[in-house]
C-alpha cells in the first residue's frame, strides 16, 4: 500500500512538472528515465504512469529515452526480431480428427472381426469335440455289436453242434425223414458235420432226387473248403 501511494504521488508530480514547463528538459528526461527504470524493476507493475498524451516534441524525448535504454544489440544488428511463430494446436487437432476417427473405426472393425473369428473357432472346436464324442460312442457301439455277433455266432455254433449230435444219434430212417423236411442248405450243413458212414446210411433212406441234390452240394462244399485251406 505504501509503495502504491508513493508511486501515485510520483505520477502526479511528473505530470505537474511536465505541463508546467518550469524545469528544463534534461530534468524531465531524467525523471521519465527514473519512472521507466522503476517500471522495469517491477516496482510500478500494474500502474499507469503515462495515462496522458504527450505533444509531438515531448513524446519524441520519451522515445529517445526509451531508445537509449534499449539500444539495438550487436547480435540482431539493429533489426527488429520477428515474433516466434506459434503452432495452432487446435487447427492440427481438427485436421487430425478424420484420421483418428478412421483409425478408431478400423480398430473397432478389426476387434469385431477378431471376436467373430474367435467365436467361430470356439464353435468349430465344440463341434469337433462333439464329433469326436459321437465317433467314440459309435466305435463303442460297434465293438459291442461285434461282441454280440461273436456271442451269437458262438451260441449258434454250439446249438448246431448239438443238433448234429442229435441227428447222428437217430436211426437212419428217422434222420432221413427229418432231413427231407429241412431246407437243403440246412440239411447240407448238418450232413457235412456228420461222419461219412452215418451220412451214407441217411442218404440211402432219403428220396433218390433229394439225395442226388444233397450229394452234389456236399461235394461242392468239400471242394470249396479244400481250396480255402490251400490258399492259407
Amino acid at each position: 500500500m505504501r509503495r502504491n501511494s508513493k508511486t501515485t504521488r510520483l505520477q502526479q508530480r511528473s505530470r505537474q512538472l511536465f505541463w508546467s514547463g518550469k524545469y528544463s528538459q534534461p530534468l524531465i528526461a531524467g525523471l521519465l528515465f527514473l519512472v521507466m527504470v522503476l517500471t522495469l524493476l517491477g516496482v510500478l507493475k500494474g500502474t499507469d504512469l503515462l495515462p496522458f498524451h504527450f505533444a509531438s516534441g515531448k513524446s519524441g524525448m520519451v522515445e529517445s529515452a526509451l531508445a537509449e535504454q534499449n539500444p539495438p544489440s550487436a547480435e540482431t544488428g539493429g533489426e527488429e526480431q520477428e515474433p516466434a511463430q506459434s503452432v495452432d494446436i487446435l487447427t492440427l487437432t481438427t485436421t487430425d480428427i478424420p484420421l483418428l476417427k478412421s483409425l478408431q473405426e478400423r480398430k473397432a472393425a478389426l476387434d469385431r472381426r477378431e471376436k467373430e473369428l474367435e467365436e467361430k473357432e470356439n464353435a468349430l472346436r465344440l463341434l469337433q469335440q462333439q464329433l469326436e464324442e459321437r465317433l467314440a460312442t459309435l466305435s463303442l457301439l460297434r465293438k459291442e455289436m461285434e461282441e454280440l455277433l461273436q456271442e451269437k455266432k458262438a451260441f449258434e455254433e454250439k446249438r448246431f453242434e448239438h443238433l448234429v449230435k442229435v441227428y447222428e444219434g437217430m436211426k437212419p430212417e428217422e434222420a432221413a425223414s427229418l432231413i427231407e423236411q429241412l431246407q437243403e442248405e440246412t440239411a447240407v450243413r448238418l450232413l457235412y458235420r456228420m461222419r461219412e458212414k452215418k451220412v451214407s446210411q441217411i442218404l440211402e433212406m432219403v428220396k433218390p432226387e433229394v439225395a442226388a441234390r444233397i450229394s452234389e452240394r456236399l461235394l461242392a462244399q468239400s471242394q470249396s473248403v479244400a481250396q480255402k485251406e490251400e490258399k492259407r
